[in-house]
């Protein structure tokens, strides 16, 4: 019986694997132009007399090239070694791209032939390359080689791959049509390859699964694979694009699909065995969204009621309060002035205007089932904003002089527990530096303020972490559910806690000093010992503390030796379980780059998981920007990481990315609102992205709308300004303001920094340096407020933006905070003083919008997103309302649904005043008001 057990299985495994020979190309030499080795970059460093380094992260000859091989340092460069480049190009237009992602590669910038010698007739020579501009490029003439060459094959922006074949022995040239850069160059030769093949992998089996997440039904797919060969190991992957082995994993069981997935398999046994056929099968699954046209209220924090009394003019008040998300659908208010109540009936709204001369005390009442519930004291702003009094640091000098203290970057968060936001903030010295600068800095340091001016401690980061917008990254959120928020951020020996110890880790030096000199730039820290510290929100006391990962040393080359691109650092927090809160500490962005997500619980960090993208043109490598946002793409109820040009899933793993690579400007929010999910704008860098300015689909990737620019397209915003259009518009590049459906509206482009919502109506306005202005991008700029002018107002000394914008208090609209620019000594936080008929709830309870306050401040500052689309959902709330008076059908009820006062599905009737939802036996839906 054994005999023919065996038997079958080889008669099946003939079947299945054909005997013949299959031809396949074997490589004979190659040359990836993507990567340069460490050793190329320190003899490119060391010949300043024929390499200069620019800012782009390229060498570029400083002489004009022999028609040699290339040479660094006396060395030949072992990268292009073989390749004999035309001679005659002059400085500057022979190019090594290395710190540049996607677009790393030999760039020429002159029509030269590159000669290879010693090839033999009958090989191939493919080639990959692309256009360094906007115009199409490629090869225009070759010897020795035959197949198709010239203006026809010629693209701009999209990789460009020649299959040539060397028609005798001996040496072969191609030349190119004008500015291109090589990616990758290889000699291929035929060759029989006798091996059996293995069984195609199959799907056996697709099962549905069905759950429910924040109150929706989801329809996920469980996959599972086979291979008729029994000893093959399967690897797949739901990547949708590059090579499946840059992002393959072994099947083990089952796996969830949780979205519309491209999915590959192959099977291999080792190497007397050919590789299967791979399987290509797309999965689709529904695709929808817990909260989708609505705020997604995930983990809402305790939040009082808000109330402020901001002055417009001498002795008149615009008063305001919160809606709050767990209110009664039915709640109202009263106003009680000096404690006389001002409306003769409950209020629907959230603001009022009033005026009386010497008010000491304005109150909020909220009422449901005409029984009041809470009752609430009002803020009073004077002059349209509350000053908080700081402790300024004195001044201070080191290495490179003097240097001031300037209040920067501040998070709002409750430390306390109390339900009103406390402000934490970083004190910046004048002397901070970027990344690509030398020089010392003084220390960085953090301090917490209640809204009354009460300093409740200082943390110094000390010596060893050196100041500019790319190194401290501050994360303020409650991180372990007691309802008090930590802070977070990267430390080091050094550091001061605040309550006056050391943060130490094993037995390191507090008193060390690791800032040295690298590349002539002094004050440059890429050695020691690396922390991330939680600390007590209330005290600054630290709480944990554990080594930053990865460390500067995990990998060698990060593409220079000073630290510009190992030290720039991005964070944010995210609910990558869907239910609790994790950090996400992130380095790098312009090459490798890596995303750390960390849980704290109270006592200790723990490892959530670790991105890694080491390898040029996989995963996130060189695709980050100087920011990043969350979002749950994918309707799973996980937030995943928007990481510039790229998207991280929940699990660490790569959704997608565009190739676009690096950029200073993103905004993610419903921007399309004709669009399922949400969508991603952001701009570019590199002169040759095929876009400079884009819109695209959050989940895929798939531009929908954007343009070519030839430029660093430096900032830009993405706000709805003009409700002629539906969605949100956008602009940065030129003059062009462009409409969500890719239509140009008009030129008269609006300041490219921040959206805001500022005065009465659901349009966004526009803030920068200050100022906020009110723009539809066809005709009209109008200020409305000028802070710097007006108030003495300091803005963000990098992007001269808030040191915050967030709901902080009052109704919907957003207030900004400022500093004092005279004293440097006060916080201002301003509010609107313009009244507003729509009632919306507080932004700080929509998910997307909190999470995006958390992020808002790293790196280079961006606005907040609402994770839905304002004008549809003030459309939404007035149907339930008049929902709720419908005469209900006479069918049977088949099914009931409830929904609270924001329209998230709750899984049964609760306590309190909710939407019932009544699905009849003749498809009627009926709602109506139900108290318990």
């Amino acid at each position: 019986m054994k005999k023919l057990s065996c038997l079958l299985l080889m008669l099946v495994c003939l079947v299945a694997m054909p005997l013949g020979a299959q031809t396949t190309n074997q490589v004979i030499k190659s040359w990836n132009l993507l990567t340069f080795s460490d050793e190329t970059i320190k003899n490119l460093e060391a010949d300043t007399e024929h390499w200069e380094y620019n800012s782009k992260g390229r060498y570029a000859n400083t002489q004009p090239n022999d028609g040699e091989e290339l040479k660094a340092n006396g060395v030949v460069i072992k990268e292009t070694a073989g390749l004999f480049i035309g001679a005659g190009m002059e400085a500057g237009t022979l190019l090594l791209r290395h710190a540049m992602g996607d677009n790393n590669g030999l760039q020429m910038q002159r029509n030269r032939p590159i000669r290879i010698d010693g090839l033999l007739a009958g090989q191939s020579v493919i080639i990959k390359m692309i256009s360094s501009s906007k115009d199409s490029h490629g090869i225009s003439e070759v010897s020795n080689l035959e197949g198709e060459v010239g203006e026809s094959t010629y693209k701009a922006q999209n990789i460009n791959t020649y299959s040539l074949r060397v028609v005798a022995d001996g040496s072969i040239s191609f030349t190119n049509s004008g500015g291109v850069v090589y990616k990758e160059i290889s000699i291929n030769e035929a060759v029989a390859d006798e091996r059996p093949q293995l069984p195609k992998v199959r799907i056996s089996q697709v099962q549905e699964v069905d759950t429910v997440i924040n109150g929706m039904d989801k329809t996920f797919k469980r996959i599972s694979l086979a291979c008729d060969d029994p000893q093959a190991t399967i690897y797949f992957t739901t990547t949708s694009f590059g090579n499946i082995k840059d992002y393959q994993q072994v099947y083990k069981e089952a796996f969830l699909v949780e979205r519309n997935s491209y999915l590959r398999a192959y099977a291999t046994r080792g190497s007397q065995y050919r590789d299967s056929e791979m399987l290509q099968e797309y999965i689709e699954v529904p695709l929808s969204f817990p909260s989708e046209g609505k705020p997604w209220v995930l983990d809402p924090e305790k939040l009082d009621r808000g109330a402020i009394a901001t002055e417009i003019s001498t002795d008149t008040y615009l008063i305001s309060w919160r809606w709050l998300v767990d209110d009664p659908i039915d709640v109202c208010f009263n106003i009680y002035v000096d404690g006389e109540k001002l409306n003769s009936s409950p209020l629907r709204k959230t603001n009022v205007s009033y005026r009386k001369e010497g008010i000491e005390k304005i109150e909020i009442e909220a009422i449901s089932d005409g029984q009041a519930f809470e009752r609430s004291e009002a803020i009073f702003l004077k002059n349209a904003h509350l000053e908080i009094p700081l402790n300024r640091p004195a001044s201070g000098s080191n290495e490179s002089g003097d240097y001031y203290y300037i209040p920067g970057d501040c998070m709002a968060a409750d430390v306390d527990g109390d339900g009103q936001y406390e402000i934490v903030m970083k004190w910046d010295p004048s002397n901070q530096k970027d990344n690509s600068q030398g020089g010392y800095t003084g220390n960085v340091l953090i301090d917490a303020y209640e809204l009354d001016g009460q300093h409740l401690w200082r943390i110094d980061l000390g010596k060893n972490i050196r100041a500019g917008a790319h190194y401290t990254q501050l994360m303020v959120y409650d991180l372990d559910g007691d309802g008090k928020a930590e802070v977070a951020c990267k430390t080091a020996p050094g550091t001061i806690d605040g309550k006056g110890n050391y943060v130490l880790m094993n037995n390191d030096d507090p008193q060390a000093d690791y800032r040295k000199t690298y590349n002539n730039k002094d004050g440059i820290i890429i050695t020691g010992p690396e922390y991330l510290t939680v600390f007590s929100g209330l005290s600054g006391e630290a709480l944990a503390t554990t080594a930053y990962q990865p460390a500067r040393n995990y990998i060698s080359n990060w593409g220079d030796s000073y630290g510009n691109r190992s030290e720039r650092y991005l964070a944010c927090v995210a609910y990558l379980n869907g239910q609790t809160p994790s950090l996400v500490m992130c380095r790098g962005y312009y090459t490798s780059s890596f995303l750390w997500a960390v849980d704290f619980d109270g006592k200790e960090l723990k490892t959530r998981w670790l991105h890694e993208s080491k390898k040029a043109g996989v995963g996130a490598y060189g695709e980050g920007a100087h920011g990043l946002s969350v979002a749950d793409v994918d309707g799973d109820g996980y937030d995943e990481i928007v990481y510039g040009a790229c998207c991280i899933d929940h699990d660490g793993s790569l959704i997608y990315r565009t190739g676009l690579g690096h950029g200073d400007a993103m905004h993610v929010g419903d921007l399309n609102p004709d669009r399922p999910g949400l969508e991603v704008m952001m701009v570019h860098e590199e002169t040759d992205a095929a876009y400079g300015i884009e819109m695209r689909d959050a989940l895929t990737g798939e531009v929908i709308a954007g343009t070519f620019a030839g430029t660093d397209v430096g900032r830009s915003v993405c706000a709805d300004i003009n409700k002629d259009y539906r969605g949100c518009e956008f602009w940065g590049y030129g003059n062009s303001v462009y409409s969500a459906q890719n239509s140009i509206i008009g030129s008269k482009k609006p300041s490219a920094n921040f959206r805001s919502y500022w005065d009465g109506d659901i349009q966004e306005e526009v803030t920068e340096k200050g100022k906020i202005e009110k723009c539809d991008g066809v005709s009209s700029n109008k200020t409305l407020v000028d802070f710097a002018s007006k108030y003495g107002a300091g803005t963000n000394l990098i992007k001269a933006t808030p040191c915050l914008q967030a709901d902080l208090f009052g109704d919907w609209r957003e207030e900004q905070i400022y500093y004092d620019q005279a004293t440097k000594s006060k916080l201002l936080i301003f509010s609107t003083t313009s009244s507003t008929l729509y009632k919306v709830p507080c932004l700080m309870q929509d998910h997307h919008y909190r999470m995006a306050t958390v992020w808002q401040t790293s790196a280079y500052n961006q606005p907040p997103h609402l994770g839905y689309y304002l004008p549809d959902y003030i459309e939404y709330l007035k149907e339930q309302e008049a929902a709720l008076e419908q005469i209900h059908s006479a069918a049977p009820i088949v099914e009931k649904r409830y929904y609270d006062l924001t329209g998230r599905r709750i899984e049964a009737a609760e306590n309190g005043i909710f939407i019932q939802e009544n699905i009849h036996s003749d498809g009627h839906i009926s709602r109506l008001k139900v108290a318990l």
